[in-house]
């Protein structure tokens, strides 16, 4: 699955279920594979996903 489109279904899944917590947020995928399969491509796709926290910062700051 393309990174971009898998961090828009996080989004739309945080949304969703309201919470943070992986194990949580892993319910709102929906979908056809189970919920420890969706908690273990999550982890999987954090795992590898980097923050600029500068760019982050220098975003908060704009809003």
């Amino acid at each position: 699955m393309e990174r971009g489109f898998y961090f828009w279904l996080c989004f739309l899944a945080l949304l969703k279920v309201k919470a943070v917590n992986l194990s949580e947020l892993c319910l709102g995928f929906g979908g056809k594979a189970l919920p420890e399969s969706s908690y273990k491509r999550m982890q999987r796709f954090f795992r590898g996903f980097k923050l600029d926290y500068t760019q982050l910062a220098n975003a908060s700051n704009q809003v």
